[in-house]
C-alpha cells in the first residue's frame, strides 16, 4: 500500500477512530511519499508534518506491518522517530529510508528490528556517520541484513562485509573508480547481485586509465575491468546525465553523444583483464541516453558484441527507448562460445531485480 498525506486524509475523513485498528491491522507492507523541498524554496515540512502526523496514529496498529518505505529526499520535516510507535509485534523485514535526517532520528527505534530485518535501504547523502550508526557499525549490529541499499559514502567507510549478498550503490560518476575499489576490497568475495547507480554520466566521454586515455568509459564494460568480484552473477548499471546548464538548454544546444566506435573498440583490453568477473552471467545497462536508444542502436549493438567477446555472460539487458511497460531489450546465448542473439520477446528488468538475482 502506497500512502500519500491525501490518501492518510481520505481515509480518516471516511471512517471513525474506532475503524482504524481493524484496517492498519491487515496492512503488512506500507510505502509513504514525502514532498522533498520545491525548487522555488518554498518549504514543504506543513504537508510533510501532516503526513508524518497521520503516519502516528496508523503506526500504533500496524500489528503485522513487515515492509515499510519512506520515499523523498531532502524532506523538510520536523525531526522525529518514525519507528517509535510500532507496535512490538511489528518485526520490519525490510525497512527503507531515503532522507537521512529521518532515518537518523529512527536509529534507535530501528534497533529494536535487528534480529529480522533482511532488507535495508539509506545513508545515501550522509556525509558523517554518528558515533553509535557508522557503516561497520551497522553491519555488526543488524547480522540479518543481506540486501543493502546504500549511498558512495557509506561504502568508502565500510571495512566489515557483514552478510550482504545483494548490494545496491548510487555514485557521482566521477568517483566510480574509488567507490568500485573500496566495494571490491570490502564485499568483493560474497557479493552475487550488484546493482550501480551512476549519477552525471557524461556520454562521448575519455577516461584515463593507468597511462592510458580510453574511449566510451561510461560503458560498463570499464566498470567490469575494475571489478574484483569472483563471487559476481548479476551487475545492472543505471546512469543520469548531469542537467543541462541554462545557456545550453536555451541555444538548443545538443550534448556530446556516445559513439559506436568506442563501445566497440577493444584494442586497449585484453580478455584476462576481465578475470575479476569470472562468474558474471547476467549484466543489464540503462545508458544515461536511453530516451534516446532508438537513435543510438548502432552503439547498443557494439557495446553487446563486445560484452560477448569479453565477458562469459549469457544475457544482456538495454534499456533503449522510454516504453511505458518498462521492457528492456535482450540479447542471449546458450554458452559463452557463441555469440549473443537479439531475443524478440523483451524482458523487463525491475526496480526490484538486483534483489532477486542471485
Amino acid at each position: 500500500m502506497k500512502a500519500t498525506s491525501a490518501v492518510f486524509r481520505s481515509f480518516f475523513s471516511g471512517h471513525s477512530p474506532r475503524d482504524v485498528p481493524a484496517f492498519a491491522f491487515k496492512i503488512r507492507s506500507l510505502t509513504i511519499l514525502l514532498s522533498p523541498t520545491s525548487k522555488d524554496e518554498k518549504p514543504s515540512s506543513n504537508s510533510n508534518n501532516a503526513v508524518l502526523g497521520h503516519w502516528v496514529l496508523v503506526s500504533r496498529d500496524l500489528h503485522h506491518l513487515r515492509e515499510l518505505a519512506f520515499l523523498g529526499t531532502s524532506v523538510q520535516s520536523d525531526a522525529r522517530d518514525l519507528l517509535v510507535d510500532l507496535p512490538p509485534e511489528a518485526r520490519l523485514r525490510r525497512f527503507f529510508c531515503e532522507d537521512d535526517s529521518l532515518l537518523q532520528d529512527s536509529s534507535r527505534s530501528l534497533l529494536k528490528h535487528r534480529e529480522t530485518l533482511g532488507e535495508f535501504g539509506g545513508f545515501f547523502d550522509t556525509e558523517t556517520f554518528s558515533p553509535d550508526m557508522t557503516p561497520d557499525t551497522f553491519l555488526r549490529t543488524f547480522r540479518s541484513v543481506h540486501t543493502l541499499d546504500v549511498g558512495m559514502r557509506f561504502i568508502e567507510q565500510v571495512k566489515l562485509a557483514g552478510s550482504i549478498t545483494n548490494l545496491s550503490v548510487r555514485l557521482e560518476w566521477p568517483r566510480m573508480s574509488s567507490v568500485v575499489c573500496h566495494l571490491c576490497r570490502t564485499f568483493g568475495t560474497q557479493v552475487r547481485a550488484l546493482r550501480i547507480e551512476r549519477s552525471a554520466v557524461v556520454s562521448g566521454g575519455w577516461a584515463l586509465v593507468g597511462d592510458t586515455w580510453v574511449p566510451g568509459p561510461e560503458s560498463p564494460m570499464l566498470l567490469c575491468a575494475y571489478l574484483d568480484m569472483p563471487a559476481l552473477r548479476y551487475l545492472e548499471v543505471r546512469d543520469t546525465a548531469p542537467p543541462a546548464a541554462p545557456e545550453v538548454q536555451q541555444e538548443g544546444i545538443r550534448p556530446p553523444g556516445p559513439s559506436a566506435w568506442s563501445f566497440g573498440d577493444s584494442t586497449w583490453m585484453e580478455s584476462s583483464d576481465y578475470d575479476g568477473v569470472q562468474n558474471l552471467d547476467r549484466l543489464a545497462w540503462r545508458p544515461a541516453w536511453a530516451a534516446k536508444g532508438g537513435e543510438h542502436r548502432d552503439c547498443a549493438d557494439a557495446f553487446v558484441r563486445m560484452a560477448g567477446d569479453m565477458l562469459p555472460v549469457l544475457t544482456v539487458w538495454m534499456s533503449l527507448e522510454e516504453r511505458t511497460s518498462g521492457v528492456w531489450d535482450t540479447w542471449t546465448r546458450i554458452d559463452e562460445d557463441f555469440p549473443l542473439e537479439r531475443k524478440c520477446v523483451w524482458d523487463a528488468v525491475k526496480e526490484d531485480s538486483w534483489k532477486r538475482m542471485v
